[in-house]
């Protein structure tokens, strides 16, 4: 067997859910809104949001909680990290909004509003003093002096 038989033969196959997929505008979520949260922790997701996660599943989204950052991240059932993320859940949609477990929402301080920022394949949901501040954070952490 020639080394370059060799080299192919040991060179082990990667699967294809752990590459991303190229970036296309049309499936990514990108932008920062604004939504009320209910009584019962239901909250709208935008619409074009809605539009890039029903590729994956049209009646469900996977939701995990992000303990570091203190928010609520959200993608398609088909992202990769969704799967291996301690504690992830699957959340129905209803008309383009999603209720989240009560818990959660204590976890977090959502109270009346929330908000929803795009990343890509994937969203966060805060609670907005808390994005307000983890913002700021990140200015002072890029232009001290």
């Amino acid at each position: 067997m020639s080394q370059a038989q060799q080299a192919q033969k040991a060179t082990p196959i990667v699967p294809a859910w752990a590459y991303p997929p190229p970036l296309n505008p049309s499936t990514m979520m990108v932008g920062t809104f604004e939504t009320s949260v209910s009584d019962t922790g239901t909250i709208e997701i935008p619409t074009c949001f809605v539009a890039v996660l029903q590729i994956a599943s049209p009646t469900e989204i996977g939701l995990y909680l992000n303990r570091y950052d203190n928010c609520i991240d959200g993608c398609g059932i088909d992202f990769a990290p969704f799967v291996i993320l301690n504690d992830p859940i699957r959340v129905p949609i209803n008309n383009g909004s999603i209720t989240l477990p009560s818990d959660w929402v204590l976890s977090i301080g959502l109270t009346d509003r929330a908000f929803i920022v795009g990343k890509g394949r994937t969203f966060q949901i805060w609670e907005p003093k808390s994005f307000e501040g983890a913002i700021n954070a990140v200015m002072k952490r890029q232009f001290i002096t």
